[in-house]
């Protein structure tokens, strides 16, 4: 693009990002069959970003300029993320084995943003109107999840089954602010709350073996899920709660043949689920500008 053409349209960012992390693990062999371990992590980023964009407005009809829209944006993200694991595992010279995990992560997040747009002639020496306005966004997530897994040898095969139970609990908040003057009000149409808890309850088995030069595996994954999501509106009309309770099946089977040591040929199926983000689920907008 031609800087000095009347038509350009330009925008560009300065990111600055500090970030530490911290991770600390220790594992404590009791004997030759059972281990105990821990691990403590984190990391901790601070992250700043100044952006502007020049955007030239005209008519569909039309080749001549209306109004430029000039827009700044700056933005700081403070993200603390924290993650615990106590694990516990058994194995003995059968080839029975068990393992049980407890994990814990916290999330937070907080995010500022303050945008000013600016609608100027086509010219840019005249100011035609103008538009500022800031965001207060912070989110906090907490996870537990507990999980245990079991094998052994079972007519000539292995045999295996476990369970995992997770929760997870997340308040958003979405405040915005517009500046008609040189101080905030608070704009209660585009503010709200977003709370979403939700709760996974899965078990599996599964079972394989070998027979000559193929190996057969079946399998089979239950999985109740229970959410809750709670939309508090700071206009009490727009209010609205949407609760969840499903569950579903996921089998998994598969035929592999080992042809030599260096060929395999497989046949395999497996059924999953997919869900969304938290972002997804709570789509704010990202504003580059007014429009965008």
């Amino acid at each position: 693009f031609q800087s000095n053409t009347l038509f350009d349209s330009r925008s560009s960012s300065v990111n600055e990002t500090n970030a530490n992390n911290l991770k600390i693990g220790y594992d404590y062999y009791a004997n030759s069959r059972n281990t105990f371990g821990l691990v403590l992590s984190g990391n901790f980023n601070n992250g700043l970003n100044n952006g502007k964009t020049r955007t030239p407005i005209r008519s569909f009809t039309s080749s001549t300029i209306d109004s430029i829209l000039v827009a700044k944006s700056s933005s700081n993200n403070k993200n603390y993320n924290l993650y615990s694991n106590i694990n516990y595992k058994f194995q003995d010279t059968t080839g029975t084995t068990f393992n049980a995990d407890f994990d814990y992560g916290k999330y937070t997040s907080d995010r500022t943003n303050f945008q000013s747009n600016f609608y100027l002639n086509n010219t840019e020496s005249t100011t035609l109107s103008q538009s500022i306005n800031s965001q207060n966004t912070p989110i906090l997530i907490d996870i537990f999840s507990l999980k245990s897994d079991y094998e052994q040898q079972l007519f000539k095969g292995k045999f295996g089954a476990g369970f995992k139970t997770s929760l997870v609990k997340t308040d958003n908040t979405f405040e915005v602010f517009n500046y008609p003057n040189s101080l905030p009000i608070f704009n209660a149409q585009l503010s709200n709350q977003f709370e979403f808890n939700e709760n996974i309850n899965a078990v599996y088995i599964n079972y394989n073996r070998m027979y000559k030069k193929f190996n057969f595996q079946a399998g089979l994954r239950a999985e109740n899920t229970n959410s809750k999501g709670n939309l508090i509106s700071t206009q009490q009309t727009l209010n609205q709660t949407v609760k969840r309770n499903y569950t579903d099946y996921f089998p998994s089977g598969g035929i592999t043949y080992q042809a030599n040591d260096n060929n395999s040929l497989a046949l395999l199926y497996s059924s999953r689920i997919e869900r969304p983000s938290y972002q997804s689920l709570n789509p704010f907008e990202f504003q580059i500008d007014e429009l965008s």
